[in-house]
């Protein structure tokens, strides 16, 4: 890849960094340490062993499962065998694990011994597609790893052909629409990605970094974000899932140095009686993604832990696109606080209308994107979509406008705005007036059917455990900050909202209610 010319494909980087600093510690969880020698050997090993077993290049190899430093041998395991890594969402249901082993044809799955083994049993016999299942352990037996199932395979990597349009990683986008949906990257799309971050001083990454993994493994957050620290033979942290404490504990005993998160997490963290009492001095830098932010949650995350805090926008299909740095955080006046920041290089970002065509600054539409790091396949292996081209313009489905200095707002999901007799409602835009109130930890903003203006405005909100706020109360904050068109015309207080397992809320469950009988798509 770019930066050191013997790693050609993400299977490259064990062995090179084995090569160039063999003890360094590559992976670390709770139970296990491993150096980058170890890593390169036994993901060398869990490639002979699927070869062996008669998988061919090309295959799908799933994955499912909390993190752990078996993901990563897994995934450079499959890489170097020719075949792709497809981390399943271990809260799915056994019908639900069932429809993506059948999506994506997997002839092998690695299933976590503690949770995920008793569902993959029970799927494996209702499945049409057959496969193998190999358990490993995150808790106990560790020295053996995959309950010994490539003990002893050879520990140099086997000869295959791989080449850099060959897949490496197929994910599902996380349901927050309906059905989730295959997204595959090849080799290039990581090389690209690579060459992107370092050509932004904020993304810079050193040897010395340590990175905490704590997104779950089935979401670009926790495979993709964490990954250039290997690429740079710098160390990651791993968690198997987010817990608050465990969080702040791992970044202090652990001196983490880079903490990606999503905001619903960041909340947490900042809102944790214990959080005052920690010494965060190690932490640099903090990413957050996936979902908007209130501008106050903005302001508590970067007093809490001051070190330097960016946003990044992206998407499953496209990875990220835009970055808001830190000094665009904390300027002033802080105009800019609720933009999603400029384009990374070598990607470029617009605003068109329905037509295709570009938009003038301040006009509202749809964001497109262009980049190198663009999937390479939408779909799974039965219903693969068309391959697209790297440089063709595509529509993220996010509406947003640029202003005259280059900064692009998001302003709504497409399906997701409101039309309230006659005038454009964004549901972030109330979203993020009602998150400003001190109460409130989660909101989320649907249009209901109206018979008078089509839709009305309807908040979901949950408030903060041993907090009171009424429906009065809130709609008066809201009128401060919005115009009256805008204002919730219903509130409804629930302990929590839906959420996808990576933070995002199902806005589709909280319509279906409301349109069920209607022709609209709600998803």
């Amino acid at each position: 890849m770019w930066r050191f010319p013997e790693i050609e494909l993400l299977s490259d980087i064990p062995g090179f960094w084995s090569k160039k600093d063999p003890r360094k510690t590559a992976l670390r969880d709770g139970n296990l340490e491993i150096n980058y020698k170890q890593l390169d050997e036994s993901s060398s090993q869990i490639a002979n062993r699927i070869i062996e077993s008669g998988v061919n290049a090309g295959s799908n190899i799933g994955f499912v499962g909390r993190n752990g430093v078996e993901f990563f041998e897994a995934w450079f395991g499959a890489c170097k065998a020719g075949c792709t890594l497809v981390p399943f969402n271990w809260r799915c249901s056994v019908q639900e694990l069932m429809d993506l082993v059948d999506d994506a044809q997997t002839p092998l799955v690695f299933a976590e011994k503690e949770i995920s083994l008793p569902k993959m049993l029970e799927a494996k016999e209702l499945c049409q597609t057959q496969f193998d299942l190999v358990s490993f352990n995150l808790f106990e037996n560790r020295e053996k790893r995959f309950s010994g199932w490539a003990d002893e395979a050879k520990k140099t990597s086997p000869n295959i052909s791989v080449c850099s349009e060959n897949i490496a990683l197929l994910v599902y986008t996380s349901g927050t629409t309906g059905r989730p949906k295959a997204v595959r990257y090849d080799h290039q799309a990581f090389n690209y990605s690579f060459l992107c971050l370092s050509l932004e001083p904020e993304m810079a990454w050193g040897k010395d970094d340590v990175v905490l993994m704590v997104m779950p493994n089935f979401h670009l957050g926790g495979n993709w974000v964490p990954l250039p620290a290997l690429y740079h033979g710098a160390t990651i942290t791993i968690l198997p899932e987010f817990d608050p404490e465990k969080v702040m504990d791992t970044v202090v005993n652990h001196k983490c140095t880079v903490l990606p998160a999503v905001p619903t997490a960041l909340k947490m963290l900042t809102d944790h009686p214990a959080v005052v009492e920690k010494n965060f001095s190690c932490l640099k830098k903090i990413y957050y993604f996936g979902s908007p932010v209130g501008i106050e949650d903005v302001k508590k995350t970067i007093k809490t832990f001051d070190c330097r805090i960016n946003q990044l926008y992206g998407t499953t299909e496209n990875w990220f696109c835009t970055l808001l740095t830190h000094d665009e955080h904390i300027a002033d006046p802080p105009e800019h606080l609720t933009s999603c920041g400029k384009p990374l290089p070598l990607i470029g970002v617009k605003v068109c209308d329905k037509n295709g065509n570009e938009l003038s600054d301040d006009e509202v539409g749809e964001i497109y994107i262009r980049t190198p790091v663009m999937s390479s396949v939408y779909g799974g292996i039965k219903k693969a979509g068309h391959k697209k081209q790297k440089v063709a313009w595509i529509g993220t489905g996010d509406l947003g406008k640029r202003n005259s200095k280059g900064f692009y707002f998001l302003v709504d999901r497409a399906k997701d705005m409101i039309i309230s007799g006659g005038e454009n409602i964004y549901s972030v835009e109330v979203e993020r007036a009602m998150s400003r109130h001190e109460k409130i930890a989660q909101v989320a903003v649907i249009g209901t059917p109206d018979k008078k203006w089509g839709e009305k405005v309807v908040a979901f909100v949950s408030i903060i455990p041993g907090e009171n706020v009424s429906e009065n109360e809130l709609i008066a904050h809201c009128k401060k900050f919005l115009a009256g068109y805008k204002v919730p015309k219903e509130i409804h207080f629930m302990e929590s909202l839906p959420t996808t397992s990576t933070g995002k809320i199902q806005k589709n469950s909280l319509r279906a209610p409301y349109w069920q009988n209607s022709n609209r798509n709600i998803s």
